[in-house]
């Protein structure tokens, strides 16, 4: 039986969902928070305002998100993660898994550190 963990807000990131929809629920909550604003104006400029706003999101959907981890900074594996790593019936998914259920990290910095741990210098 596995371990529950609680849900983690940093457990989703706007990358599990489609650029589409994440682009059209900022368009739709920008129009939304500023159409009484913009409802003063004639139309010409709701159409500058819109599209300066829409220009600014865009641009803002495909930066890439800022979270790499530092693996040296890292905990060392647990003993069961470490059992795991030496054991040849598990594979390295399955570790960098129990690390991740563990550290709270991703599945790739998981993969990342449980890689370095079995390169043996951990401790670099």
């Amino acid at each position: 039986m596995q371990k529950h963990r609680s849900f983690r807000p940093s457990d989703f990131g706007f990358s599990d969902f489609p650029y589409v929809l994440t682009g059209l629920a900022i368009t739709s909550l920008m129009l939304f928070g500023f159409s009484a604003f913009l409802h003063t104006f004639s139309s010409f400029w709701q159409g500058i305002v819109l599209g300066v706003g829409i220009g600014i999101s865009i641009p803002l959907l495909f930066l890439k998100r800022s979270g790499d981890v530092d693996i040296s900074k890292l905990q060392e594996p647990s003993a069961s993660v470490q059992k795991m790593c030496h054991k040849k019936t598990h594979t390295l998914a399955e570790a960098a898994k129990l690390y991740s259920d563990e550290t709270g990290l991703g599945i790739a910095e998981s993969k990342a550190a449980i890689n370095k741990y079995n390169s043996g210098n951990w401790k670099e």
